[in-house]
């Protein structure tokens, strides 16, 4: 999930950083909020902590050299197909990476992210600063959304959004997921936030889910406005 600022914090940031925290949840900017507070630096450039937890699900170092090696033969490919269709080299390089490298790149961070961003980010759903308080609200339950699509598209995004049964049991399979999260809703539903994706009511969260009071677990507008509490009925 993405962390939301306190009031407190957005004030003290500088107006850049401020409007930095502002464009992340936009519909387009929860994409750079992906870039810069998961991808850079998580993947690619992870603190040591994290290298060491990196190193323990495989050999970092070497998954890298992987992936480098694969961009750099799709690269020569999409400098190869517009060389071969006429442009010269220069110009194939940069559309050729344009709009097979940068491009399938952006829309999979602005998808990621969005798969993210509605996981975690509710007016229904409470965040923590505390780690006992954390521990005691069964956040695998609480903290995390089964967002509902047609039967057709949750096929299509491999079961992605069952992300409670997910949070419950890492280790259960994509195709187990489906009916693992029925299962955990028949059992706990009433803990649960069950929500049916609705553009427009993703769009409302966007101008709610901003700042957030970690003790009175409110949402507040970017001037300090209480806007939401949470479990509280609109």
């Amino acid at each position: 999930g993405y962390p939301p600022y306190t009031v407190e914090e957005f004030a003290r940031l500088s107006r850049w950083r401020q409007l930095e925290a502002r464009m992340h949840r936009t519909m387009f900017g929860v994409a750079l909020m992906y870039l810069s507070t998961v991808w850079w630096r998580y993947i690619m450039a992870p603190s040591k902590d994290r290298r060491v937890m990196l190193d323990k699900i495989g050999p970092f170092s070497r998954e890298r050299m992987y992936v480098a090696a694969y961009l750099a033969l799709i690269v020569a490919i999409a400098i190869a197909s517009g060389v071969a269709k006429g442009s010269s080299p220069l110009r194939a390089s940069v559309e050729g990476v344009a709009w097979m490298v940068v491009g399938p790149f952006l829309v999979f961070s602005w998808l990621i992210a969005w798969a993210t961003f509605l996981h975690h980010t509710n007016p229904q759903v409470r965040w923590y600063d505390s780690q006992a308080e954390w521990r005691d609200a069964q956040v695998q339950l609480t903290a995390t959304v089964h967002v509902v699509f047609p039967r057709w598209a949750e096929i299509m995004l491999r079961e992605i959004m069952q992300h409670p049964a997910h949070h419950v049991d890492p280790n259960i399979p994509l195709y187990e997921l489906a009916s693992a999260e029925r299962a955990l809703e028949r059992s706990v539903g009433g803990q649960m936030v069950v929500a049916r994706f609705n553009i427009w009511q993703t769009l409302a969260n966007l101008r709610v889910c901003r700042l957030y009071d970690y003790k009175t677990h409110t949402w507040h507008d970017w001037d300090g406005t209480p806007l939401h509490r949470v479990g509280a009925h609109t």
